[in-house]
């Protein structure tokens, strides 16, 4: 009989990067959505420029955990390596943006740039975990032995 092992596991690093491009995608169009419509908002203040930062690092944060909880999602075996693939992606794309929108403009210095991107990766990694959800073990559904056994012997919840 062959040996088939490669097959399958070059199948979960397809699989893998397939959910960590999903994730990219739509971390990136959420946070060109939520800047959107968060610079809308900024408007409404009396001085915009006051709120814009702020509002901007949001919309960064929430991206990186749409990122993380639709790679996950995409992926089969719910695993968080998808989400940190996507993450990585996500701060690759974010990246590249940004060096064709600099034009003169005030940036932040290259220490603190990097440590804003680990903290996107990081987002990402928890909004995997968050999408991944609990594990069901043994003995927790409604029809498992410790449950059977509560009902017959009158115990409550």
């Amino acid at each position: 009989m062959a040996n088939t092992d490669h097959r399958d596991e070059s199948h979960d690093i397809g699989a893998l990067l397939l959910s960590g491009l999903k994730g990219t995608l739509i971390g990136v169009a959420s946070v060109v959505v939520l800047a959107l419509i968060l610079t809308a908002a900024a408007l409404a203040f009396p001085d915009p420029d006051s709120v814009v930062g702020a509002f901007a690092y949001a919309a960064l944060g929430i991206g990186a955990l749409a990122c993380g909880i639709a790679a996950v999602r995409a992926d089969a075996a719910r695993s968080i390596v998808g989400a940190v693939i996507g993450g990585v992606g996500y701060v690759l794309i974010l990246w590249l943006v940004s060096l064709f929108m600099r034009d003169g403009a005030e940036t932040m210095p290259p220490a603190l740039t990097a440590v804003a991107y680990a903290v996107c990766v990081i987002a990402s990694m928890l909004g995997g975990l968050i999408a991944r959800g609990r594990r069901i073990r043994i003995g927790e559904g409604k029809n498992s032995p410790t449950a059977l056994m509560r009902k017959q012997l009158g115990a409550r919840r």
